[in-house]
């Protein structure tokens, strides 16, 4: 199509076209799609096809005038887009349509683009790694947090309340004379870490079937946010106390643990996993150090849409991990979570960039592999299925940028300088 463009690049990635479609070209748009009405018209006392155009034109002008606008704007943005040779990252917003049928169409768009990244120093970065030795001591943490794991909790009579102990109770959460929770038979664990100090020392000696009124101040840990800096009344009647057992260090745990070989192949194999556990903490920090470098050693401006994207992704996320804290308002978390997300977004660009120029694009034989593999590990055969599902669920893209982030991450570690600690 025959248009002229002006651009203007705006701040954060947007660019303005001011886009022109000059009126003979406009004209040759309006008879091709008064020729193709034509071939679908049917008008009284005519056969399919066979309208006369000046019918055609009078009872179709106002069909005509919007289809020949919608391919006007989107074949001319397309083309000013081309000759740029920008690539967008959302919808244009387009604006100012100034349109006639013997006219020429003008109009202006505004789109966010990718940045322009002039790749600096990727090679050569100074990591710090740690160590991934595992001793004893973590080995006996490990075992002492599967005896917790495995404990068992007893229901106990003649004696009140203690800390370790599980409480059966009805418990009911009054402020000014409301009622602002209230739940029967639950159970709560009567341990410091758990429980608000008010909450844990009013517990503590409490028999069954006694009903205690208990003060609390209500901190910022309170789940419900308005009552914060309040206090409560809890009322708390014990219907049963539990006692926590914790098994011995004995082969019978291994075997209960699903180890038949007994606690030393459990303390084998507690180390195994310990080591490799801390094996994947230090690449981790290491990749966090390379990302930090790269950050660091390049600057440009990122699209304000992506970021806002990634930042509301990352918002969701921490809302569903984050619930049970109390947190429910968007604003609270997006200023903390906003960094990130900036970062992510740069982060993208600059190993996109170096998969570029190293050519670590992801291929298609890996994509392959790397589905037959997830098939396998969902217990199944059916690489073409499941390949298939991925397609449906447009994760094809994602798997591909993963295994190509993950070719870009290896390139840049083996073109590291690493010092061991």
């Amino acid at each position: 199509m025959k248009s002229t463009h002006k651009i203007k690049q705006l701040e954060h990635c947007k660019i303005f076209f001011k886009i022109e479609v000059p009126k003979d070209e406009m004209a040759v748009l309006y008879e091709e799609a008064y020729s193709q009405i034509r071939k679908d018209a049917t008008l009284p006392g005519f056969r399919k096809g066979n309208a006369p155009f000046d019918l055609i034109k009078k009872n179709y002008a106002g069909y005509a005038k919007k289809k020949v606008l919608e391919l006007a704007l989107a074949d001319s943005y397309r083309d000013a887009l081309k000759a740029s040779g920008l690539f967008p990252v959302n919808s244009p917003l387009i604006e100012n349509v100034n349109f006639n049928q013997r006219g020429d169409l003008t109009f202006d768009a505004t789109v966010e683009v990718r940045p322009q990244v002039q790749l600096k120093t990727y090679k050569g970065f100074k990591l710090n790694k740690k160590t991934a030795a595992v001793n004893e001591e973590d080995v006996n943490k490990a075992l002492e947090n599967l005896r917790q794991m495995a404990a068992q909790y007893k229901p106990v009579q003649a004696r009140p309340v203690k800390e370790g102990d599980y409480l059966q109770c009805d418990i009911e959460w009054v402020v000014d004379g409301v009622s602002i929770d209230k739940r029967k038979n639950t159970f709560l664990p009567v341990e410091k870490n758990t429980l608000t100090a008010d909450l844990f020392n009013g517990i503590l000696g409490i028999v069954i079937n006694e009903k205690k009124s208990i003060s609390v101040n209500l901190d910022k840990d309170f789940p419900k946010k308005e009552y914060v800096g309040k206090t409560a009344i809890v009322e708390v009647l014990a219907r049963q106390i539990k006692e926590k057992e914790i098994p011995v260090l004995s082969d019978d745990l291994a075997k209960d643990l699903g180890v038949k070989e007994g606690i030393d192949a459990l303390r084998k194999n507690i180390k195994t996993h310990l080591e490799a556990e801390k094996q994947e903490t230090v690449r981790l920090d290491m990749q966090d150090q390379l990302i930090s470098q790269l950050l660091k050693a390049h600057s440009f401006e990122l699209p304000a849409s992506l970021i806002e994207g990634e930042l509301n992704s990352l918002v969701e996320d921490a809302k569903h991990k984050l619930m049970h804290q109390g947190y429910s308002q968007k604003e609270d978390l997006s200023k903390a979570l906003m960094p990130h997300a900036e970062k992510q977004v740069k982060a993208f660009f600059i190993l996109e960039e170096i998969a570029e120029k190293e050519k670590l694009q992801a291929r298609e034989e890996e994509l392959e592999s790397f589905i037959d593999q997830l098939a396998k590990r969902q217990g199944s055969k059916d690489t073409a299925a499941l390949r298939k599902q991925l397609e449906h669920d447009n994760r094809i893209n994602s798997l591909f940028w993963q295994l190509t982030e993950a070719k870009v991450m290896k390139f840049l570690m083996d073109n590291a300088k690493i010092e061991e600690e």
